[in-house]
């Protein structure tokens, strides 16, 4: 059986938590693609820790990560001692710092973007520093690698444009649903009555949270009995505007590491009857596989990498990023009255099983490393 080393800062066999979860279920995905894989940490101790604070003074904010000087100290702070029995490297991530360190082994390298995507995009006012050195440790990340995967087609057309890469090198895999598959229940068929929306992000101002509660009062204003159930938000991050409103349940932060947030978790999806989610800004987000899974219809913007994971009229709807709340409620208000919800309800079920689970990444991934004769 052929061996992946998985060069990562968190353990993938232990933490389910970094990267949403995805560090782990890649792991897994590897693992029931048929190899074996061995974790090669990178481990960011102390002089990381020293290092760090110190960047902030060569490029300011961002992520500096990226730079030269912090690329270099992740790479020396790397066991690349446990490269030898591997017959791939794979990096979920971090692939710059084979600039440090010339390995003899197929590199492998997934993510979700491109540096130059994420400027202006997730990342504002970045120095001009960081800025080229960057861009550069990008192309070398791409160009040490043998086989490039990206979570939609979005990145990787960057990749091939940007970076100047071979497209037969270029490969698109979708990610899954970080929900454990018995965990998963089919939400209810909607009958009519009150509509309960499920929002689910960090992030206040990028995943568009007020436009959600601002969506959810539109309907109820347009006739359309609805609640909102607003999840991930920490009261601080509130704006007081949007405090005490009647047709919001506001949930909180949820940390799926917590066996009793995440059954909450499970058990809100499971009583609501579609996602909202008007991201401003999104390569791949892992909760739109989720809200497939449970079979949760999916109203969105056209942003990013949705596009591998919201497909209009099967699963949802991406609206143009002019949209705003009124938007939003009138089409869903539309899918609600024609009976849409059923057919998309559909759609989530089936475009989760097909594509948007683990077990088809693991699948697509052997037939990937087939094909590439690795």
């Amino acid at each position: 059986m052929k061996v992946i080393g998985y060069v990562s800062v968190a353990n993938p066999f232990e933490d389910r938590k970094a990267w949403s979860g995805t560090i782990f279920k890649i792991r897994e995905g590897l693992e029931n693609a048929g190899y074996n894989v061995v974790w090669i940490p990178i481990k960011l101790g102390f002089l990381y820790r020293f290092a760090n604070i110190l960047s902030r003074f060569i490029y300011g904010k961002g992520p500096r990560e990226h730079g030269n000087f912090l690329t270099w100290i992740r790479a020396v702070s790397t066991s690349w001692e446990l490269i030898g029995t591997c017959d791939y490297l794979f990096f979920p991530g971090d692939c710059q710092i084979t600039k440090y360190r010339k390995v003899d082994k197929p590199i492998i390298y997934y993510s979700d973007a491109t540096f130059k995507q994420m400027i202006g995009y997730y990342w504002k006012d970045l120095s001009g520093l960081l800025l080229r050195e960057g861009d550069r440790n990008e192309r070398i990340a791409n160009d040490n690698s043998t086989i490039i995967i990206k979570s939609s087609h979005w990145a990787i057309n960057s990749v091939v444009t940007d970076y100047q890469q071979k497209t037969s090198k270029c490969h698109v895999l979708e990610f899954g649903a970080n929900i454990d598959e018995r965990d998963i229940v089919k939400t209810d068929i909607y009958h009519g009555g009150p509509v309960n929306i499920l929002f689910s992000g960090v992030e206040w101002e990028r995943k568009g949270a007020d436009i959600a509660i601002d969506t959810v009062k539109e309907l109820n204003r347009k006739g359309v009995e609805a609640k909102l159930f607003l999840v991930g938000i920490k009261e601080e991050n509130i704006p007081e505007k949007y405090k005490n409103i009647s047709c919001v349940d506001y949930i909180g932060f949820l940390n799926k590491n917590i066996p009793e947030q995440y059954q909450k978790l499970i058990t809100i999806m499971g009583r609501c009857n579609l996602f909202l989610l008007p991201t401003k800004a999104e390569c791949a987000g892992i909760v739109l596989c989720e809200a497939s899974a449970f079979g949760l219809p999916i109203f969105t913007f056209d942003t990013g990498g949705i596009g591998n994971y919201v497909i209009d009229g099967m699963n949802g709807y991406k609206l143009t990023m002019d949209a705003d709340a009124n938007a939003f409620a009138t089409k869903i208000k539309e899918a609600i009255e024609t009976n849409e919800l059923l057919k998309l309800r559909e759609g989530c079920l089936n475009f989760y099983e097909e594509k948007l689970n683990w077990k088809a990444w693991a699948n697509n991934f052997k037939k990937l490393m087939n094909d590439a004769m690795l």
